[in-house]
């Protein structure tokens, strides 16, 4: 990946030009090689997506008592935030479960 700064040919452009995909990152254009398209997500993959789904709706609804996430808080190790270690617990429950 090619990064650029105070490049007045590329300054502010973003999109897909040919093979190459520009963005714009801290203030940077970012010069990128256009993504591939994937094959359909397999059933497995679907299952994934959705339970990871729950666990950002179960760590959303955690945190609206303010007690829950100094809790949370206080678990997470460094580099961690309270939301990882909330979508790590329900990530875990949901494998030793292996009902949803």
């Amino acid at each position: 990946m090619a990064r650029t700064t105070d490049n007045i040919v590329v300054h502010g452009l973003s999109g897909k030009v040919g093979q190459f995909v520009f963005r714009q990152k801290h203030g940077k254009t970012v010069v990128a090689k256009a993504p591939c398209k994937y094959p359909p997500a397999t059933v497995m993959q679907e299952t994934k997506r959705n339970q990871f789904s729950l666990a950002i709706a179960y760590a959303k609804s955690l945190f609206t008592d303010p007690v829950v996430k100094l809790a949370y808080q206080a678990r997470a190790r460094r580099g961690q935030t309270a939301h990882n270690v909330a979508i790590a617990e329900f990530m875990a429950s949901v494998d030793n479960d292996k009902t949803v």
